[in-house]
């Protein structure tokens, strides 16, 4: 073989060699994060199941509602808690435009019961959860848009 196409043959291979090690990487990389995104959906979802029922048989959560002064949003709270669980867990396997507007609308609950946590002058510990649950399901939002909806 003449050395041109030796050198072309070589480029090719390592050109084809490179390609397939992207594509194995790029699907571990994907599957990392789609399992990553179903993992994190189940534990959100449980969790708000918890407590959206909580808002409606806990004495504790009533009585933090009446803390608070937004008793008569309890019931509203407890609802849209457990209709975004619901939301997730449906949309996490079988549509994920049901997906995003339920970790949106959980983000956006739990942002605001961050503000109420801080408006009550409530210590770092007990605004935690809100926090750490807004940025949760502000990520699952994120991560959906990300890999279903970005092209």
């Amino acid at each position: 073989m003449s050395l041109l196409v030796q050198h072309s043959l070589s480029r090719i291979i390592r050109l084809y060699s490179c390609t397939i090690d992207q594509q194995i990487q790029d699907f571990i990389f994907n599957d990392f994060f789609m399992k990553l995104l179903t993992a994190l959906t189940w534990l959100s979802g449980l969790s708000f199941i918890y407590f959206g029922i909580g808002c409606f048989i806990s004495d504790f959560i009533i009585s933090e509602f009446n803390r608070y002064g937004l008793a008569k949003f309890r019931t509203l709270t407890g609802l849209l808690q457990l209709l975004g669980a619901v939301g997730l867990l449906i949309g996490v396997y079988f549509n994920p435009k049901i997906l995003l507007f339920a970790s949106l609308g959980l983000g956006v609950l739990m942002v605001c019961g961050f503000i109420v946590r801080i408006k009550i002058s409530d210590s770092f510990i007990k605004c935690l959860p809100s926090f750490s649950f807004a940025a949760l399901n502000l990520f699952i939002a994120l991560k959906t848009f990300l890999i279903y909806f970005k092209n």
